[in-house]
């Protein structure tokens, strides 16, 4: 299996906003999903609010 290479503008967005993709993966990998369960629930509507917010 070939993965294609990420589109042109997702290229240059990566390279030109790090510090954001930083931030975003800080607080994405800072949430302890083991206990309490309910961290779960709040990661994944952040993660979706956050990548939503991005496509408008």
């Amino acid at each position: 299996m070939t993965i294609p290479p990420p589109p042109d503008d997702l290229e240059a967005s990566l390279a030109n906003d790090q510090t954001e993709l930083f931030q975003f993966l800080g607080t994405f990998m800072s949430v302890d999903t083991q206990d309490p369960p309910d961290e779960r629930v709040a990661i994944v509507e952040w993660l979706e609010s956050t990548l939503s917010a991005g496509r408008r």
